[in-house]
């Protein structure tokens, strides 16, 4: 052959597909003797010829790559669907408030979860002899749901919110609630619109 070639094809299943090769001319004396002594007008012929053989093997190839398209999404389907099927199963309690471990109040869906607790800070009132609140921390926040916790996302909350008065502590904690609704009830889909951005 009047030349040497070097491939660099490689596939990896349901992501990539690349085949590409180079020719480099390495013909011997013997290999172009019987070429140069045509006519100039023939060999331009004969150069025509076979560029357009080159152009119909690369339009075969090009059909037979859009086949490897189709091959490739089915095979990256099953993949996903693979994916999904190990996947754990989120618990959650489905939108509805339920009371935890500490005082600590959950409400959630398969992709949202918001939470909150109340302290009571209290002192003692010699008068009353016993413990009195005189304020109360809030802590919430809203978390994107997972089956383990390294894998929530913190999208909203506070840490601590003192409140001096318990009405204005539950009006508080009712209107964030309100807010966190429309994200814990739209569909499973994390967007920016469903994001909640209380900081108050």
């Amino acid at each position: 052959m009047p030349y040497s070639s070097y491939d660099h094809d490689k596939l990896e299943t349901a992501e990539t597909m690349r085949i590409e090769r180079r020719i480099y001319f390495e013909a011997k004396d013997g290999d172009i003797a019987p070429y140069v002594s045509l006519p100039l007008e023939q060999l331009h012929a004969m150069r025509e010829e076979s560029a357009a053989a080159e152009q119909a093997i690369f339009n075969d190839l090009s059909t037979r790559a859009a086949a490897w398209e189709e091959q490739a999404g089915k095979t990256l389907l099953l993949d996903k669907a693979i994916e999904y099927t190990r996947t754990t199963v989120v618990q959650h309690t489905s939108n509805e408030w339920q009371k935890g471990e500490y005082d600590r109040y959950t409400r959630s869906n398969r992709v949202y979860q918001m939470n909150y607790h109340i302290y009571e800070n209290t002192r003692y009132d010699r008068e009353k002899q016993q413990s009195v609140p005189y304020s109360y921390s809030l802590t919430w926040g809203v978390y994107t749901n997972s089956p383990n916790r390294n894998g929530q996302a913190k999208i909203a909350g506070q840490d601590r919110k003192v409140f001096s008065d318990k009405a204005a502590m539950e009006k508080y904690l009712n209107d964030v609630s309100k807010h966190t609704t429309v994200c814990l009830r739209k569909s499973p889909r994390l967007s920016r619109r469903s994001t909640p951005s209380i900081s108050k």
